[in-house]
């Protein structure tokens, strides 16, 4: 069927958010995936420093919103790339909505002087991963979602190891240091793009963003050597560890498995229904903590990568 369709820079506001949903919703119900995007995180997107207003799209046919465009500008790593992510309403997929989509993410890729596109997608999306093969994407590195049952979380805080202090996390003072730690820890990650200050400082005005679920680990002498950050997401109640890691100097002395407890700990509190992170192929070392501690995977995602010439 040959439709109109406009592809238009959206200041998403609150009355899109329900329709977004929608979509979004039906688009993991088609491939039996259990997570899907929030109101919460719909607001969040929006200060993200890498996404924001400008960076999400609305696909429309004749007014009405039938598809969701997150593009990710990663043009300060080492090979410039963009992240294109496309969620079309499922009762459009067959009417080359998507091909289109992913056509005018292309053009702007270019546009920005992009040097690769990435995207990623459910390993059960059949249709999505041969779109990706005919258009010569690579498959560049395995994405797990892992899950754990609320009640899996410790009643109480876990005891803090001997030498160190866990302390809480000071929005805007200790925003340089995280992001240093963050980039000391997952350098070598095939995903990994170095995080900037205004990066770290943006998602703490996101909405989602609690100082009380994030820490720092220091020495007893002050010198920090772990950290952790969940969200709690109070509209689904799940609960997030959405980054956590020790400097690779000090790890292998159980303090990755302290931090993981403790951030169990404090979403428990919050009532998190469930816990959730996500953990990259090559990383063994946390998948095996993670299935020490209860964790279940729930789905697996593959990242794929084209050269854009």
């Amino acid at each position: 069927m040959d439709r109109t369709l406009t592809l238009k820079l959206t200041s998403i506001d609150e009355a899109d958010f329900g329709r977004l949903v929608e979509i979004g919703t039906k688009s993991a119900e088609r491939i039996g995936d259990v997570v899907s995007f929030t109101r919460a995180d719909l607001a969040a997107m929006l200060k993200w420093t890498r996404l924001g207003p400008e960076g999400l799209f609305a696909v429309r046919d004749e007014g009405v919103t039938i598809g969701l465009i997150r593009y990710l500008r990663f043009l300060d790593a080492d090979l410039p790339h963009v992240l294109g992510l496309i969620t079309i309403d499922p009762e459009f997929r067959q009417d080359d909505v998507g091909d289109w989509a992913y056509r005018q993410v292309l053009e702007r890729a270019r546009q920005d002087g992009a040097q690769a596109l990435d995207a990623v997608v459910d390993s059960r999306d059949k249709e999505a991963l041969g779109f990706l093969s005919r258009r010569e994407f690579e498959r560049m590195a395995t994405l797990w979602t892992l899950q754990a049952a609320g009640d899996f979380a410790p009643a109480g805080a876990p005891r803090t190891p001997s030498g160190y202090v866990l302390r809480a996390y000071r929005p805007g003072e200790d925003t340089a240091l995280l992001t240093d730690m963050y980039n000391r820890t997952f350098a070598k990650h095939l995903t990994f793009c170095t995080a900037t200050e205004a990066e770290t400082r943006g998602f703490e005005l996101t909405p989602q963003f609690d100082p009380g679920l994030t820490a720092i680990l220091e020495t007893d002498d002050g010198l920090p050597v772990g950290y952790a950050r969940c969200t709690l997401r109070s509209d689904v109640k799940d609960g997030w560890v959405d980054i956590l890691g020790v400097l690779p100097e000090y790890q292998g002395r159980g303090l990755g498995r302290f931090l993981l407890l403790w951030s169990m700990h404090v979403l428990g509190k919050g009532k998190a229904k469930v816990i959730r992170l996500v953990v990259e192929g090559v990383n063994d070392r946390a998948r095996a903590l993670y299935d020490s501690e209860g964790f279940m995977e729930i789905r697996t995602r593959l990242r794929y990568r084209r050269r854009v010439t």
